[in-house]
């Protein structure tokens, strides 16, 4: 599994606020609601129980063609889970018992073909799947059957896409910008023509700090963050709705670290557990819940309080974890990853501690072998 943290590209900008939200920005709608971090530490983990009101465990089967790597977005359509590799560059489809169905894995330079795969979505209407490849810079689109429909050659280097059935959603790259008139998320017709652009690009904002996650999840609605940017933003038909400013309390990000080198930055960050990153948000009618560089974060509407933990506590096998999937068009569910060498590690113990009592575990272990594919905990929540 690639690291849980952060991934260190270049050189960090020293002359952008952490928390711009572009509040003077006339493509942004909508007043948003500040949530404010309930508890200043972050506690281990949660249990599933308390957030989740269902779930299934899936053992998704291990064969030449759907042999995973690490799992970056899933989505599920139907009794169809469609689960995308991005370091293995291909998408893989199985029921929602894990048996394999089909693949798409077109590496090449022909037409119908690709080198490198960032991101995919669904859409469920016409019932095909969305490639956005970043080499070259395309978007695909293939049916359930695998079978290549069209493809179309883009400009921009887009991150991510989510659709919501009529429209495609792309956030654009803002490495290295030099253009003041450029937009983040651009709206695409049908025909994957750009029809509108939305949230003005941070001027020469040449930070390329990044957490594992993705920015644009599409769950009830489909929601944006972006780095260094504590707000939530909503996408709903031709408006950017500005919905959620995340106060993080002692958990935020001081400007002056900006002014710090890569290394005391990162360093800054780890050892006083400030959040810089906002990914994979869920929400449903009870909670809202995210993903940052120092952890998982849920909030109650409830009982309004925004809490932090570092995993989340898979109780029937007594694992935490803090790597999870929202699952796109989906009845707000998430899958936890539970890696199989970490249920060898299980087998180790056992057979060395002598009152050893977490047997679901072992059974469980005893059930897959080192190299097979990630097991899933799908949850739904409440």
């Amino acid at each position: 599994m690639r690291s849980y943290y952060f991934l260190l590209l270049s050189v960090l900008c020293l002359s952008t606020r952490c928390t711009t939200s572009g509040s003077k920005d006339n493509s942004i709608t909508g007043r948003h609601t500040t949530i404010t971090l309930s508890e200043n530490s972050l506690k281990n983990s949660f249990p599933d129980t308390s957030v989740f009101k269902t779930v299934q465990m899936v053992k998704l089967e291990t064969n030449e063609h759907s042999f995973l790597k690490a799992i970056e977005r899933i989505y599920r359509h139907n009794d169809t889970l469609f689960v995308f590799d991005k370091f293995l560059n291909k998408i893989v489809l199985f029921n929602t018992n894990g048996k394999y169905i089909s693949h798409i894995h077109n590496i090449g330079k022909g037409p119908s073909e690709y080198l490198s795969l960032h991101d995919f979505c669904l859409d469920t209407i016409n019932r095909q799947i969305i490639l956005l490849c970043d080499r070259p810079y395309k978007l695909m689109r293939f049916g359930y059957n695998g079978k290549i429909v069209g493809e179309k050659r883009m400009d921009d280097f887009f991150y991510n896409i989510a659709t919501d059935g009529t429209n495609f959603f792309c956030n654009r790259s803002d490495i290295n910008n030099k253009r003041p008139d450029q937009y983040e998320i651009a709206y695409l017709d049908g025909d994957f023509n750009i029809s509108d652009n939305k949230l003005h690009m941070r001027e020469n904002f040449k930070n390329t700090l990044f957490t594992r996650g993705n920015f644009l999840t599409s769950c009830q609605s489909i929601y944006y963050t972006r780095r260094l940017d504590n707000t939530i933003y909503q996408i709903k038909d031709t408006e950017l709705i500005r919905k959620y400013n995340i106060d993080f309390a002692g958990h935020s990000l001081p400007e002056s670290l900006l002014n710090y080198g890569v290394l005391e930055f990162s360093e800054a960050c780890r050892e006083n557990e400030y959040v810089y990153s906002i990914t994979d948000v869920m929400e449903s009618d009870h909670h809202l819940f995210f993903r940052t560089n120092i952890g998982l974060f849920v909030f109650n509407k409830t009982n309004q309080t925004l809490l932090g933990y570092k995993s989340i506590w898979t109780t029937k096998i007594k694992i935490g974890t803090g790597t999870y999937n929202p699952i796109g068009c989906s009845n707000n569910q998430i899958a936890v990853i539970i890696n199989p060498m970490v249920l060898a590690s299980i087998k180790e113990t056992a057979s060395k501690i002598p009152d050893f009592d977490n047997w679901e575990a072992l059974k469980l272990a005893q059930e897959v072998d080192e190299e097979d594919n990630p097991i899933l905990y799908i949850y739904e929540l409440i």
